[in-house]
Parts: structure tokens; sequence; C-alpha cells
């Protein structure tokens, strides 16, 4: 397991200009398609 490196991260600190990179790079993709297979759907129990 990577719990060292997982715990880690929460030492990282996102400047507000890493932010608006971040949220410039997603606003650029589109999503499609759904999250889960209906198999999977069925589940989770929606």
């Amino acid at each position: 397991m990577r719990i060292e490196e997982n715990t880690g991260a929460t030492a990282v600190e996102l400047t507000t200009s890493d932010l608006e990179l971040i949220a410039t790079a997603l606003a650029g993709i589109e999503v499609q398609g759904a999250q889960y297979s209906e198999d999977g759907q069925r589940m989770i129990d929606r």
C-alpha cells in the first residue's frame, strides 16, 4: 500500500494560481457516458 505517500499529500499546498490552472484544464474536458454500467448502477441501489 501507499499509505505514506497518500498521507504525505495532506502537506501539499495549492496556490490560487494552481487552482485556477486546474479549473481551466478541467473546464476543457467534456464528460461523456454514465458513471456506472447498468449492472453497476443496480449494485448501488439507485
